[in-house]
């Protein structure tokens, strides 16, 4: 019975240990340069993340007003930042530091707002909003992160600050697969065709999108296999009832049968001290009563004060 109480006790908190929910402390961290700019949001958004990473890709370009040319495309990301009253946006794209995009080889620099010259397209305060509207941006894809995720893109770009720059090794989409793997995502191998930005893009969004399956499949499994344990332990708890309410049944039996027997045993007492009773009060057949009890008081039987006797017994003179 103890032990079929204990294994219910261990069931039962095994059903309890089965699901842990951490609710997510949210933090917002804008970090520029070498230093951190704290946004925290006022208002909560459930359905809008607070910090978001969108990855974009624009195709070949000649240079014109907005933007100089670019022999390849050009990938990079927009960091959002959600505040109480608007939405904080930054660049950051991973450029050769001297001459155009499209040069080959020289030392590398990942621009922020912050950091851009004034001859660079993204030294603009509107540059983030106009990088959306342009019509060359032909892909993109946006991300919600969370704190983990925002700091180890932050390492990402502080490593590339001095990053070499190289046209097919080093390059925008380089920086870019290992932006994308800060999120969380296995990025996309980059090969042949792919190395341009606007595919690697397009290859990083069917990332997304089979990684998703694969993490939704994933999280079904689990939900089945928690279910499966909260089935077999909820089993195995009604095993365990089951097998006390058993032993507490024949425990009960046993103290019913018990009883019957201590029950019995009495009664035998009962009727064998009532039939000694019954024999030291009845006087045997053809007995006689004593005349002389001083003389013969240790024999026969005293009944109601009278002695009596067998006949056999010799009479007083």
């Amino acid at each position: 019975m103890q032990g079929s109480l204990i294994r219910s006790a261990l069931i039962n908190w095994r059903i309890i240990s089965v699901r842990l929910i951490f609710l997510p402390f949210k933090h917002v961290l804008a970090h520029l340069g070498l230093s951190f700019l704290l946004i925290v949001p006022l208002h909560g958004h459930a359905d809008k993340p607070d910090v978001t990473v969108t990855f974009l890709a624009r195709p070949t370009k000649i240079s014109d007003r907005e933007s100089p040319s670019s022999i390849a495309g050009h990938t990079y990301i927009v960091l959002s930042y959600r505040t109480s009253i608007s939405v904080k946006e930054q660049v950051y794209g991973f450029y050769p530091k001297d001459g155009g995009r499209g040069q080959v080889r020289g030392p590398g620099l990942l621009t922020a707002e912050n950091r851009c010259t004034g001859s660079e397209e993204c030294s603009r305060s509107d540059y983030a909003k106009k990088v959306r509207q342009l019509g060359d941006v032909v892909t993109s894809t946006a991300l919600p992160i969370d704190f983990k995720q925002q700091r180890k893109i932050f390492e990402v770009i502080n490593k590339w600050n001095a990053h070499p720059f190289d046209l097919v090794d080093s390059n925008c989409v380089t920086f870019i697969s290992e932006v994308f793997a800060a999120t969380g995502y296995t990025p996309p191998a980059m090969s042949g065709l792919d190395r341009v930005p606007v595919n690697y893009l397009n290859a990083i969004k069917e990332a997304v999108r089979t990684q998703d399956g694969l993490r939704k499949a994933d999280e079904k499994v689990r939900l089945a296999e928690e279910r499966k344990i909260v089935a077999e332990a909820l089993a195995e708890k009604a095993e365990a009832e089951k097998s006390a309410a058993i032993d507490e049944k024949e425990a009960a039996l046993r103290k019913q049968r018990d009883a019957e027997k201590i029950a019995i045993e009495e009664n035998d007492k009962r009727l064998k001290a009532e039939a000694r009773l019954k024999e030291a009060l009845e006087i045997p057949h053809n007995w006689v009563k004593c005349t002389c009890p001083l003389r013969h008081k240790n024999i026969g039987r005293m009944i109601d004060g009278v002695r009596w006797h067998s006949p056999d017994v010799k009479f007083c003179n």
